[in-house]
C-alpha cells in the first residue's frame, strides 16, 4: 500500500474493537469512523440491528481529497434478486467511498471480494480494480459481475 492511502474496514459492532486494535498496532492511523444505516434492522441477542460499522484508517500522511457527506451513511442493502451475496455492500455506497479517497485511474484493492460491489464501483468510477475470493462459487459470481459492468459502461 503507498504512502498517503486510504482503505476502509466494515464490521459490526462486536469486532470493530479488535479490528482497530490490530490496524493500529500495524502502524496504520485512525481517520474516521463512519455507520452505514441500513435501513432495515435484523435480529440480535439484544437491540435489534439497523447500523454497520466503517472504520476509515491511513497509511502515512494525510491526502487531501474530496470528502464529501457525512459520517452516517444511508444505503439499502440488496435484496431478493438483486442481493448476489450474504453480506454484500450496496455499489451506490461503495462508489461514494471510492470517489472520496481515490482519483481516477488510481487502484483499489478489495482482499474478501464476494461477489465484487467494489469491482463494480470501480468500474463505474474509472478506477483500477484488484480483488481477492478464497471461495470458488463467490468468485465466479465476481467474474460475472465484472462482466456485466464492463458491459454497461
Amino acid at each position: 500500500m503507498k504512502n498517503e492511502r486510504y482503505f476502509y474496514v466494515m464490521s459490526n459492532d462486536r469486532n470493530i474493537f479488535p479490528i482497530h486494535t490490530a490496524c493500529m498496532d500495524s502502524g496504520f492511523t485512525f481517520c474516521e469512523l463512519l455507520v452505514m444505516d441500513k435501513k432495515m434492522t435484523v435480529p440480535s441477542s439484544y437491540y435489534p440491528k439497523r447500523a454497520e460499522f466503517i472504520a476509515m484508517y491511513r497509511k502515512g500522511g494525510y491526502r487531501k481529497l474530496r470528502f464529501t457527506g457525512s459520517t452516517v451513511l444511508e444505503a439499502r442493502l440488496p435484496r431478493g434478486r438483486d442481493k448476489r451475496h450474504p453480506t454484500e455492500k450496496p455499489v451506490p455506497m461503495i462508489e461514494h467511498l471510492v470517489r472520496c479517497s481515490t482519483l481516477e485511474g488510481e487502484v483499489c484493492l478489495d482482499p474478501f471480494m464476494g461477489s465484487c460491489p467494489v469491482g463494480e464501483a470501480c468500474i463505474k468510477t474509472k478506477r483500477r480494480f484488484i480483488g481477492a475470493e478464497i471461495e470458488r462459487k463467490w468468485f465466479e459470481a465476481s467474474q460475472d459481475r465484472i462482466r456485466e459492468a464492463d458491459s454497461n459502461r
